[in-house]
C-alpha cells in the first residue's frame, strides 16, 4: 500500500515526458531480460525451434542495449541478486530445487550459491553507488556474460568468474579512493 501512495505521488509530481521516458526505460528493461535469457537458451543449444545462431544475435542486440543503458540497470543488480539469495534459503532448508519439489539438492551447493548470491548483492551495491570508469563498464559486461553462463549451466566456476568481475572492480574503485584521500590528507598538512 505504501508503495502504491509513494508511486501516485511520484507520478503526480512528474511531468508527461518524464512518465513516458521512464515507462520505455522499464519496457526496454523487461525486454532486454528476456532477450538475454532467451538468447542464452537458444545459443547453448536448448532450444527446439531456433539455431543457436539466433539465440547469439538476440544476444548481441542486448548486449549492445546493454551497454549503451549501463548507468540505469547497474541498480538494480543488487536487488536481484538479493531476491535470488532470499529464494535460495528454501534450497539450503528444503533440499530440493526452489520450483521443483521433486529434484532434489545438496544443502552444500545451495549454501555455495546463497553466500555467492549475497556476495554479488553487496559488492554490485558499490558499484550502483559511484559514477562508473572505463574499467567498471568492461568488468560488469564481463559479469553479465559469467552470469549469463551461470544461469545456463548452473555452474560454481562460472558464478565465481562473476563475482571475481565485481571485486575487481571493488578493489580498483576502493584503491583508487584511498591514493585519493591520502593525496588530500598530505595537501592539508
Amino acid at each position: 500500500m505504501l508503495a502504491l501512495t509513494y508511486m501516485a505521488e511520484l507520478a503526480a509530481k512528474s511531468t508527461v515526458r518524464s512518465q513516458i521516458v521512464r515507462g520505455l526505460r522499464m519496457g526496454e528493461a523487461i525486454l532486454t531480460s528476456l532477450g538475454l535469457m532467451g538468447g542464452t537458451i537458444i545459443a547453448s543449444g536448448h532450444s527446439d525451434y531456433f539455431r543457436p545462431q539466433v539465440g547469439w544475435l538476440l544476444l548481441v542486440i542486448c548486449g549492445v542495449v546493454l551497454a549503451f543503458e549501463m548507468k540505469h540497470w547497474v541498480k538494480i543488480v543488487p536487488a536481484i541478486f538479493a531476491y535470488g539469495a532470499l529464494l535460495g534459503l528454501r534450497p539450503l532448508f528444503t533440499g530440493h530445487v526452489v520450483n521443483h519439489p521433486e529434484i532434489p539438492e545438496s544443502k552444500l551447493h545451495a549454501l555455495v550459491f546463497l553466500l555467492g548470491f549475497l556476495s554479488i548483492a553487496i559488492l554490485s551495491t558499490t558499484i550502483a553507488r559511484r559514477e562508473l570508469s572505463r574499467l567498471d563498464r568492461v568488468l560488469l559486461m564481463l559479469f553479465v556474460g559469467f552470469t549469463l553462463w551461470m544461469y545456463v549451466t548452473d555452474s560454481f566456476t562460472a558464478m565465481g568468474t562473476a563475482l571475481c568481475c565485481l571485486l575487481v572492480a571493488w578493489t580498483v574503485d576502493y584503491l583508487r579512493r584511498r591514493e585519493i584521500s591520502r593525496q588530500n590528507a598530505g595537501g592539508q598538512s
